[in-house]
């Protein structure tokens, strides 16, 4: 993890992230991962940041809106 400027909390939000590859929500994402929002926040910025999520609106709003793995694309 470190090689990728990342700590073991990215890992439990990128993992349950991704066995929700058609979204979930942060509310959602909080209680599986026994996080408060504040430090879901600050988790998911940076994974956002490094293009290891996306974050889709729904009804107007980031906080309902849809968390998803990014496409990476290799070279």
């Amino acid at each position: 993890m470190a090689k990728y400027g990342l700590k073991g909390p990215h890992a439990t939000y990128l993992t349950t992230i991704y066995k929700h590859k058609d979204g979930i929500t942060i509310p959602q994402l909080c209680e599986l991962c026994g996080k408060d929002k504040s430090d879901a926040s600050r988790m998911l910025s940076i994974l956002e940041e490094k293009g290891m999520i996306t974050k889709q609106v729904v009804d107007g709003s980031l906080y309902r809106g849809l968390l998803m793995p990014s496409r990476i694309q290799r070279a």
